[in-house]
């Protein structure tokens, strides 16, 4: 989550399901329906860290990458909201610094401390002038100055190094006492959508925003398909007859067109080929999408149902499709989507991913990347 200029800052994590009072409904739903809010961390991958805990090392590395790839999935589909969120912190925190330049500017020239009253004129003074003035460098000048002017100071100095540090420390300690408050992340929060709110009158803004939201499908498969993948290679390195389980079977024979191992490949092996097989074997297996992952992780791991049924799941089969569509096609929808999917939209037109969708995308490829760090832990020893 981004810091506020000098101050502190914790994460802010929110998935608003309902309008709050201090919200229109109608304003509420427009961000949610065109902005990904990024889902709780600490209970989100709960199960995968547990299911990577439990996993031998070199299983454990390949659960490691795909959390990061999946971090790395939801920060880039929810960085306008944490941006959003980070200008208000940055806001807020300018606000709280001017109000404190403003209080030991007018105690020293009064030789005195500000009273309650006008302690708080300050503070709305400064909030209305950031307003006016956003973050610019030569804003914040103004904004003090004119501050100042409203105060009454007719001194009109500018503070000292001294008064200048003594206020950033101020607010830091101020900034970091309203981050402690349920009330800081309510208004944080508030404030963050009306930002969002305001973004979706930008037509540039708001294709982005849709742009975002299609790569996000393909970063969010491409980190179940990487796992899929990493997994074929080590379950046959380390354990290279499961080479002849493939052989045997109908299903994933149709899959490879090798019938020999280059003499090339060989020699790059240094001749050494028995923890070697899933490197060779994965140039001709493809195992990047949810049909070829069943049918290899059914013949690998024989009798695992919870991983076929996690590999199984209509929306992960889903989000194979948009992502086909979207990398393939710029997301302009064809008759072979229409036909496979059944999905209602218009021939021609370009696809239009929804926040609630992806969210649960999410869900479908960590199930089931968890599903096959379980399946895979009695296959792999740490080496």
């Amino acid at each position: 989550m981004a810091k506020p200029n000098g101050g502190g800052s914790e994460e802010i994590t929110v998935t608003p399901k309902h309008d709050s009072e201090d919200q229109p409904p109608e304003s509420t739903r427009a961000v949610t329906e065109h902005f990904f809010i990024p889902l709780p961390e600490d209970t989100f991958y709960l199960p995968l860290d547990n299911a990577i805990r439990q996993s031998p090392v070199d299983l454990a590395a390949l659960g490691r990458s795909f959390k990061r790839n999946l971090q790395g999935a939801m920060c880039t589909v929810a960085s306008p909201f944490r941006v959003a969120v980070g200008n208000v912190c940055s806001r807020r925190f300018l606000q709280i610094s001017i109000a404190e330049m403003i209080r030991v500017r007018v105690a020293g020239a009064m030789r005195r401390e500000l009273t309650k009253e006008e302690e708080l004129h300050a503070n709305e003074l400064a909030e209305l002038r950031v307003n006016e003035e956003q973050e610019s460098a030569e804003g914040v000048r103004r904004t003090l100055l004119g501050a100042f002017k409203d105060l009454g100071d007719a001194m009109g100095r500018e503070l000292t190094k001294e008064e200048e540090l003594h206020a950033n420390e101020s607010a830091k300690l101020k900034m970091k006492e309203e981050q402690e408050s349920a009330e800081w992340v309510r208004r944080t929060v508030r404030n963050a959508f009306k930002d969002l709110g305001n973004m979706l009158f930008d037509r540039e803004l708001a294709l982005a925003m849709n742009e975002i939201l299609r790569q996000g499908v393909v970063l969010v498969w491409g980190a179940l398909e990487v796992l899929a993948q990493d997994l074929f290679v080590l379950l046959l390195n380390v354990n290279p007859k499961l080479v002849s389980d493939l052989i045997a079977d109908d299903n994933t024979r149709r899959l490879s067109q090798l019938k020999a191992i280059p003499l090339e490949t060989v020699a790059m092996y240094d001749y050494e080929l028995s923890h070697k097989m899933g490197d060779i074997l994965a140039r001709s297996y493809k195992v990047d999408d949810g049909a070829s992952m069943r049918t290899v992780f059914g013949v690998l791991f024989k009798g695992d149902e919870r991983l076929q049924v996690a590999l199984g799941e209509r929306g992960l089969w889903m989000l194979n499709q948009l992502r086909h569509i979207i990398v393939h096609r710029r997301g302009i929808v064809d008759a072979e989507y229409i036909a496979k999917t059944g999905d209602g939209v218009e021939l021609g037109t370009e696809i239009q991913i929804k926040p609630d969708d992806l969210e649960r995308y999410f869900e479908f490829v960590t199930d089931a990347g968890i599903g096959m760090l379980h399946a895979a832990h009695t296959h792999v020893k740490s080496r």
